[in-house]
């Protein structure tokens, strides 16, 4: 039940009941409520954190490995994620079949006899952002993500550090970690009487 009191919003125009038939404008409390819908608006848009979950646009991820004689990189682009700014939130898959170090024989035998992808397609990780400060345009602001990254059927707690830049309406994260084969029961790789190291350093670089 409505008292004689009450007001009714109609844009865009506040009514208010009266005894009869006959409504009359509160023009000063309409002005005053375009002003508050107005700067409410203008606080949203403004803020850096308006979108709460966003998907990946697009990234690439490298892995670097090395012998006693080379060095060499595998690279994909075939990854899928998002950033949860609500829930601080931060994950990535990489589909590891579609990585490619520029030479097919090594990629070969890096799909079936080590990553074994046929079996273990994917990696991920899946992590809370615990560090991060207000972002403003075109600054770079250091991030940590304590999560678990899942390799070759493992799973691993690890941290990853980086920074985090927006760049109008999206945003990059970058960051460096390294990861041992041996954590994930992976084989390291031989070709003829050259082994690869254990320590391999991934490069992730994201925009959302």
């Amino acid at each position: 039940m409505f008292t004689s009191h009450r007001y009714f919003f109609v844009w865009p125009v506040l009514l208010k009941p009266s005894g009869s038939c006959c409504c009359s404008i509160d023009m000063k409390t309409n002005k005053t409520t375009f002003l508050i819908l107005f700067i409410t608006i203008f606080i949203w848009l403004e803020s850096p954190l308006k979108a709460q979950k966003l998907d990946l646009e697009s990234g690439q991820i490298v892995f670097n490995a090395s012998t006693q004689i080379e060095r060499y990189s595998g690279t994909t682009t075939a990854i899928s994620g998002s950033l949860d700014f609500d829930e601080q939130a931060f994950s990535f898959t990489v589909l590891l079949d579609s990585i490619s170090t520029g030479n097919s024989t090594r990629d070969r035998k890096m799909r079936e006899d080590h990553l074994e992808t046929a079996t273990y397609p994917k990696a991920t990780f899946s992590g809370k952002l615990t560090q991060i400060s207000d972002l403003s345009d075109a600054q770079a602001i250091p991030v940590t993500a304590n999560g678990i990254f899942k390799l070759h059927g493992v799973e691993k707690d690890m941290n990853i550090t980086g920074y985090l830049t927006q760049d109008g309406e999206s945003y990059r994260l970058e960051a460096t970690f390294p990861i041992l084969l041996s954590d994930f029961d992976i084989k390291t790789p031989r070709f003829l009487f050259v082994r690869v190291r254990d320590e391999h350093k991934v490069i992730v670089s994201l925009t959302f």
